[in-house]
């Protein structure tokens, strides 16, 4: 969490540039991150049904950020990390509620992880700096993982729980596609 709230301080100079707190879609994005840090400070209070409802509220603005930023043409590298943290952030925070809420056990964390442990893989390669193309791949499995999840909250156990395994067992196959992808073309760009 502190090198996440580093990374935002850190990118004040872009926000300034958008006008106060860096234009509509950071805003929208910031306001996720303040409604995932509620849930979680208050997860002991909330009955399943709201985690459910507040999720797909805070996955409805990570439509409505993308969709702005395009709007008001205030796309940036900055807008897209800081979607993508906040993105993995979700997951994580949500992995957290649902162990804690004793709706899965503590296997949940691992798939919450899997971003940082990504950044972490391509910072031990030295392939921070090589990035891949859009993928539809990455999207559809990030928003199937995202949804799997909320499912946790108003489905029945079994059901939810094969639902988390397979879905963690494509987010794995999808972050180990792209370090393969990386790695090979990091050996090309060498």
């Amino acid at each position: 969490m502190l090198l996440f709230t580093s990374f935002i301080y850190g990118g004040r100079p872009f926000w300034k540039s958008l006008g106060i707190a860096g234009g509509l879609a950071n805003q929208i994005t910031a306001a996720r991150v303040i409604g995932i840090l509620l849930l979680l400070f208050f997860q002991h209070d909330l009955p399943a049904l709201a985690f459910f409802v507040l999720g797909i509220l805070i996955l409805i603005a990570d439509g409505l950020d993308g969709y702005f930023a395009r709007k008001h043409n205030t796309v940036s590298e900055f807008g897209d990390f800081f979607d993508k943290e906040t993105d993995a952030f979700f997951v994580l925070a949500f992995c957290i509620i649902l162990m804690e809420q004793s709706l899965a056990g503590a296997w949940v964390i691992i798939p919450g992880l899997m971003r940082y442990a990504f950044v972490l893989i391509l910072y031990l390669f030295n392939i921070e700096n090589i990035s891949l193309s859009k993928s539809y791949r990455r999207r559809f499995i990030g928003m199937w993982f995202m949804g799997t999840i909320m499912g946790c909250f108003v489905l029945p156990r079994p059901v939810y729980t094969a639902g988390m395994l397979f879905a963690t067992t494509m987010l794995a196959y999808s972050f180990m596609k792209d370090i393969y992808l990386m790695l090979k073309k990091n050996r090309y760009q060498a």
